[in-house]
């Protein structure tokens, strides 16, 4: 078995040129020791002091900058100077004005004087065109619009292709639209230049804003290969300095830092370099490399933040939190690390440091405060929804937009008071803005401003409290708790099923869909009271394994994630044949009446003949294809095969042609495999809700909210359905009746549900991001108990039972974690009574077939156990 090397935080310079040096400082003690070698541990150095509270920041008092030039402000840091922007506002109070926004597009509103503008992309989703919007800040007309051209290139769905938002200094507007290049106008919306940047390709598109430093527009280009860090003359839009960068991915907006003795500097967050993401700083003259800083995550949007010398780093999906002491020569900068927080930096939003206190929102509602000083956590609250748009402040206040158009107004300071709770509505992507009086505010279709004439309301101790609410409700932390915690809550007016309602068992000799049942409640016979012996391995050189097997006519089939598709056989482990597919495979794929139907990373989905891997047909679709599909007959006796796309629709194909018989969904990226029972299927999605749909014409014939996007797949047993959100809430859910059942919320750090559940006739078990397995009776939702292990448990349990009649307080549950072991545990108690270890880190999901247990690694093994069963 191969093993990868350890991801090690590291730092590193730029090689010095002649006498120019870079000086970077790092006190090497036992606190270092711990970063070096990739702990998880929180690090705080002696120099890391708390910072007092204050009443007010210099940013929001620096009178020359009245305006909101480029996302996020002056210097991208949220705050609006001297803006009193209202704390309660709807469609009925306070709204100036509200105008439509042609196309699509989740660029922030930028604004100078009387002017606000957006960038949008209009006409033919695959090809649009791009354009730069300018309306009237008074009124809200449209003055002009000034067409870019076509737009090109991947993208993800939920970037889309006008993400970057302008930059302006009040004589000129830059916009950035990937291939398309920059462009230039005045503000009559004249043509002044375009600059031709290339081809701007990755999978998830372009999200970096221009920034204007002096007589430059900065832009950052990172791409699949050949990044680079761009300035050019803002009044030519000539070429003055390009840097190459090594890193293959980045989405967030360089910042300028200005230090001492008139020193300005650029920060890039982000930056995959390798398997790490990387902080890097830059003279902001030449573009010359001064330092970097590597151990963030791979995937980062938020920009990096700072204050009072000291440079902050929010890296993305759950990564770390990092602060830095940062004193600047004339061609070099000193840094030296303060404190890191190996967990809680957000995936997109980016955080804010206000008033002395570091204030970071998560995607998944959590907004923590922080001493900036020593990263000291002094409060942390739990809003609603999920969020995208980051973080801004104004007059003593923060303004939080989640996903569905909901504002939250939260009080800054050491103790959490929600002011105001405004619901918009419409989905919102899309960072506001804050100017004088104004709240500027941009959705799915509409441009907001809303205003409060009179006065500004400042915060002072003493004002009204927040709404009493269960979401609202905030916790003082001086300790990480490590105890489980969570709620249970049941809804009485739901009508009770029966524990006794028969639950689809994976019992043949075929797992031919994600989880094994077209019910998915991943319950297969199977005798694994004993630890099993290995059986064999196969190995997939230069590959890794994130997709789940699935096994039908002896062979196991098995997508890796460099594209290649495997046929093994099920008693040997030898390969029967392999495909290679146009990109990389992460879904599982499904098997039936001969042929194996699985998706790529690209869009691709393909029908292969399950004997040889010969292509049977291709279909095309817009976005990434990360669940699986099942299948289906209709009414009619057409065959069906039934996907989920990232481009937000379910698609139903004949499984014989590959037509598209119809399409349904368009809410949001479908990431989970579609079950299908009693002729309906269900998709949980990311748009926060399960949707339930005819299967014969996609008719969507109910939808029930979770308040938090998923891509599990709900588990079905009668009209139950079963499915945890990234909110850390599970939820029991009658689908007949469209009602919740009962909910559990898990109020552990980390505790997303991305696993999917398995069933059984008594029992729900799922695996978290808290790192544990947790199991609730299926009925009352009642947890109970919580099994812990090293790392995410992101691989679906199964459960398994020794005879078909055996009682279900005697099954088993077989889980597997990214710490590399796979855990049986007993259902009736929660207790181990045996654990493997695997070797590679497991996020696929164990599959359980004639007494086999198949286990997929992504080191690139799959791995086969025999049950030990006595003679």
């Amino acid at each position: 078995m191969r093993t990868r090397p350890p991801s090690i935080p590291r730092q590193s310079t730029a090689q010095p040129e002649k006498i120019v040096a870079v000086v970077l400082v790092i006190v090497f003690s036992t606190w270092w020791i711990c970063v070096s070698s990739g702990c998880r541990k929180p690090v705080i150095t002696p120099e890391a002091k708390p910072w007092s509270a204050a009443e007010t920041d210099p940013l929001e008092t620096a009178s020359d900058l009245e305006q909101w030039p480029m996302f996020r402000g002056p210097f991208a840091q949220g705050i609006g100077v001297n803006a009193h922007p209202p704390i309660q506002f709807s469609l009925q109070h306070n709204l100036k004005w509200k105008v439509p926004v042609p196309g699509k597009g989740n660029s922030s509103p930028v604004v100078w004087g009387d002017f606000v503008f957006v960038t949008s992309a209009v006409g033919n989703d695959r090809e649009p065109v791009g354009v730069v919007l300018a309306f009237r800040r008074s009124d809200g007309q449209l003055l002009w619009r000034r067409e870019v051209g076509r737009l090109q290139g991947k993208t993800h769905p939920k970037n889309g292709y006008a993400s970057p938002s302008v930059a302006t200094d009040g004589e000129r507007v830059v916009a950035f639209f990937g291939s398309a290049g920059l462009i230039c106008c005045d503000f009559e919306g004249n043509f002044l230049w375009q600059k031709p940047l290339g081809p701007q390709e990755h999978i998830y598109g372009v999200a970096a804003s221009p920034i204007i430093v002096g007589d430059t527009v900065i832009q950052l280009c990172d791409r699949d290969e050949h990044s680079f860090l761009i300035a050019v003359d803002k009044r030519t839009g000539k070429e003055v300095w390009r840097t190459p960068r090594d890193s293959t991915g980045c989405w967030t907006t360089p910042v300028l830092v200005p230090l001492e003795k008139n020193l300005s500097y650029l920060v890039v967050n982000g930056g995959e370099v390798g398997n790490v993401g990387q902080l890097t700083i830059y003279d902001s003259r030449t573009g010359r490399k001064l330092w970097s800083y590597d151990g963030l995550e791979t995937l980062v949007t938020p920009v990096a933040l700072f204050r009072n010398q000291t440079l902050f780093s929010l890296s993305g999906r759950n990564g770390p939190i990092l602060a830095f002491h940062l004193e600047g020569q004339e061609r070099s900068v000193r840094a030296e690390l303060l404190w890191r927080l190996p967990r809680g930096g957000p995936y997109i939003p980016s955080g804010i440091v206000y008033r002395n206190r570091l204030y970071v929102l998560s995607d998944l509602k959590w907004l923590t405060c922080y001493n900036p000083g020593n990263g000291e956590v002094v409060w942390r609250a739990s809003l609603e929804g999920t969020f995208t748009a980051s973080l801004v402040a104004a007059d003593g206040r923060l303004y939080a937009v989640n996903e569905r158009g909901v504002v939250f107004v939260v009080a800054a300071g050491d103790e959490f008071r929600l002011l105001a709770r405004n619901d918009i509505g419409g989905q919102c992507l899309a960072t506001p803005a804050v100017v004088d009086r104004d709240f500027v505010l941009r959705t799915a279709e509409a441009l907001y401003c809303f205003s409060e004439p009179g006065g500004s309301e400042n915060v002072k101790q003493g004002n009204s409290k927040p709404a009493a609410s269960r979401s609202q409700d905030a916790e003082r932390h001086k300790d990480s708790p490590t105890v489980p915690s969570g709620t249970t809550l049941h809804n009485s007016v739901a009508e009770p099923t029966s524990a006794e309602t028969a639950v689809d068992i994976v019992s043949g000799s075929d797992w031919p869909v994600f989880r094994g049942t077209l019910t998915a409640t991943g319950l297969a016979l199977g005798r694994f009271d004993r630890p099993p012996r290995q059986a064999w391995v196969f190995t997939a050189e230069n590959d890794s394994f994130t997709a789940t097997p699935v096994v039908a006519e002896n062979t196991v089939f098995l997508g890796g994630n460099e594209g290649n598709f495997y046929a093994v056989d099920l008693q040997t482990g030898q390969k029967r044949w392999a495909w290679k597919a146009p990109a990389g495979i992460v879904a599982p794929a499904c098997y039936w009446n001969g042929h194996v139907y699985v998706g790529d990373v690209n869009g691709g989905f393909h029908c292969l003949r399950a004997e040889t891997g010969d292509p049977v047909w291709q279909l095309e679709v817009a976005g990434e294809i990360d669940g699986g599909p099942s299948f289906a007959t209709l009414p009619s006796g057409k065959q069906v095969v039934v996907f989920g796309s990232q481009d937000t629709f379910l698609y139903c194909v004949d499984a014989q042609s590959g037509d598209i018989l119809w399409k349904g969904g368009g809410h949001d990226q479908i990431r989970c495999t579609p079950p299908i029972v009693e002729g309906r299927t269900f998709i949980a999605g990311c748009d926060g809700k399960l949707h339930v749909l005819e299967i014969h014409d996609g008719k969507e014939i109910a939808a029930i909210d979770l308040e938090g996007p998923t891509g599990s797949t709900p588990a079905v047993v009668g009209p139950l359905a079963y499915v945890g959100t990234e909110n850390g809430v599970f939820f029991g859910i009658d689908w007949k009746q469209a009602k919740v059942v009962w909910r559990y919320d898990n109020e552990n750090d980390g505790g997303a549900f991305r696993a999917s559940a398995a069933v059984s006739e008594r029992y729900v078990v799922v695996g978290s991001r808290d790192k544990a397995v947790h199991c609730f009776d299926r009925i009352t939702g009642r947890h109970l108990w919580r099994f812990p292990t090293r790392r995410y448990v992101d691989a679906s349990p199964v459960i398994v039972r020794a005879t078909q009649d055996a009682d279900p307080d005697n099954d088993l549950v077989l889980a597997a974690s990214l710490d590399g072991h796979l855990y049986a545990i007993r259902i009736r108690d929660g207790q181990s009574p045996w654990s493997l270890t695997v070797g590679g880190a497991i996020s696929a999901s164990p599959v359980v077939v004639q007494n086999a247990l198949l286990v997929a690694t992504e080191d690139g093994d799959l791995l086969c156990y025999r049950a030990a069963i006595e003679p």
